[in-house]
């Protein structure tokens, strides 16, 4: 397990991940799925949220990573137009 293992998974509860696109009445739809919004705005949701493990096992978001909230001025990071996120951790490396 290394940190970025946890941020991809992280980043794609949040942003979503694309499945791919379907037809409905010969229209392409495309396909993503990310926490609903509720969700994405709970504490509990997002500690319990699932991490996969390399062994197939999951283990909750809160019990391998410590979070903390803060406030800071509002502002959208982007590289390259893609929206972006500071992650800071240590990596116990086992």
């Amino acid at each position: 397990m290394t940190s970025a293992t946890v941020s991809e998974q992280t980043r794609a509860a949040f942003q979503g991940i694309d499945l791919g696109e379907t037809f409905l009445n010969n229209e392409a739809i495309n396909l993503r799925v990310r926490l609903s919004p509720e969700s994405a705005n709970k504490r509990r949701s997002i500690d319990a949220l699932p991490i996969a493990l390399p062994s197939g096992k999951q283990l909750r978001l809160a019990s391998i990573a410590d979070r903390t909230t803060t406030r800071d001025w509002s502002r959208i990071a982007r590289i390259k137009r893609q929206r972006t996120v500071t992650i800071r951790g240590d990596v116990d490396p086992r």
